[in-house]
């Protein structure tokens, strides 16, 4: 499954998505912080919500990886959104995070 997160914040939703089974959920997340992720969503709040979100599939041990959506990244800073999201969590994120090619 693909989302922005920002629905797996609400603890019901995201406790609902973790029983159905999947073998992963990919969240993609827009920048290393709220003012680049939500200037690039176009949503106050947004990288809030998609961190919560990751916080709560890593809360009930749900397999999840990040995708990073927008423009392509350089290395640092890919780290730097890696490490905002893993800060957030408190833990490593599980999976590498993957760039997102925009489509033409």
């Amino acid at each position: 499954m693909l989302t922005n997160g920002r629905v797996l914040s609400r603890a019901a939703y995201a406790e609902a998505v973790v029983r159905l089974g999947l073998d992963e959920i990919v969240v993609r997340v827009h920048g290393a912080d709220a003012a680049r992720a939500d200037g690039a969503t176009g949503v106050p709040g947004s990288f809030r919500q998609a961190v919560l979100g990751v916080a709560a599939l890593s809360r009930r041990k749900q397999a999840y990886g990040l995708e990073l959506g927008g423009p392509p990244r350089s290395a640092e800073e890919r780290r730097e959104i890696l490490a905002a999201v893993e800060r957030a969590v408190g833990q490593a994120v599980q999976q590498a995070v993957r760039q997102v090619q925009p489509r033409p």
